[in-house]
């Protein structure tokens, strides 16, 4: 959380994107984490559903 923090200081809009989620937020999470919204990514379908455990229900 700290490097992508430091990472986005200089610019202070993208910073105000990011999010913190601690492991109670998310069954999936075994630590705290960052959620960075200004990296999205393009997917289609079929690879996102690769990408989260079925078992957490997504």
């Amino acid at each position: 959380m700290a490097n992508k923090e430091a990472y986005y200081q200089a610019n202070p809009r993208a910073a105000g994107c990011l999010v913190r989620v601690n492991n109670g937020d998310f069954a999936f999470l075994n630590r705290d984490s960052v959620i960075d919204c200004n990296n999205a990514e393009l997917l289609p379908k079929a690879d996102l559903l690769k990408k989260f455990d079925p078992a957490h229900g997504f």
